[in-house]
C-alpha cells in the first residue's frame, strides 16, 4: 500500500512538470532589472518561449514595436484601463500570427491588457482557442482567411477597425463587451 501511495504521488508530481509554464518578463525602460526571463524586446522572449509560456510586458513609454507570434503564448499588459499613470501602458505595434511549417501548426494564446496596433491572423497557421480581451487596439484582418476555431474577442475598445471573418472559415468565435468607433466586427 505504501509503495502505490509513493507511485501516486510520483506520478502526480512528475505530471505537474509536463505542464510547467516559464513566465518571461519583456522591459525595455532605461533602468529595468536584468536577469534570468528578462528581456528588451518581444520578439527575444518569444523565440525563448516554449508553446504555453507566459510573456508580461511592462509597461513604457516607448512602444514595443511589431512582433510575429508562431506558437501558443500567453501575452500580457497592463490592462486596459490601468489604475495608475496613463502615460506608462504596455504598447505593441502590429502583431502577426502565422508559421513556416509545411504543415500549419494550430495556434492559440491570449492577448490581454496591451494596447495593439493591429492583430493579423495568416493564412498558414490554423487558430484554436485565442483569446483576445482587455486591449486598447486596431483591426484584427486574417488574410488569406485561416481556418479559425475558437476565436474570443472580449471586452476591448477598437479604434480605427474592428473585424472582418468569413463564415465558411470560422467556428466557435464569441464577440462580446466590445466598444466599436469606427466600424464593427462583420461576418460575411
Amino acid at each position: 500500500m505504501k509503495s502505490l501511495y509513493i507511485t501516486l504521488c510520483l506520478l502526480i508530481i512528475s505530471a505537474g512538470t509536463l505542464y510547467a509554464q516559464t513566465v518571461r518578463v519583456v522591459n525595455n525602460n532605461p533602468v529595468a532589472p536584468s536577469g534570468p526571463n528578462v528581456y528588451t524586446t518581444v520578439a527575444a522572449a518569444i523565440a525563448a518561449s516554449s508553446s504555453g509560456d507566459i510573456i508580461h510586458i511592462i509597461p513604457s513609454p516607448a512602444s514595443y514595436g511589431d512582433f510575429t507570434v508562431n506558437k501558443t503564448l500567453h501575452i500580457y499588459g497592463i490592462g486596459l484601463n490601468p489604475d495608475k499613470d496613463t502615460q506608462a501602458l504596455s504598447v505593441v505595434g502590429n502583431i502577426t500570427y502565422t508559421s513556416t511549417a509545411v504543415d500549419p501548426p494550430v495556434i492559440g494564446g491570449v492577448i490581454d491588457g496591451l494596447t495593439v496596433g493591429s492583430v493579423a491572423l495568416s493564412a498558414n497557421v490554423s487558430i484554436s482557442n485565442l483569446i483576445i480581451r482587455n486591449n486598447r487596439m486596431g483591426p484584427i484582418s486574417n488574410p488569406g482567411e485561416p481556418l479559425i476555431n475558437g476565436l474570443y474577442i472580449r471586452n476591448n475598445v477598437f479604434s480605427g477597425g474592428g473585424f472582418e471573418l468569413r463564415r465558411d472559415r470560422v467556428s466557435n468565435v464569441v464577440v462580446s463587451n466590445n466598444i466599436f468607433s469606427t466600424q464593427r466586427g462583420v461576418f460575411n
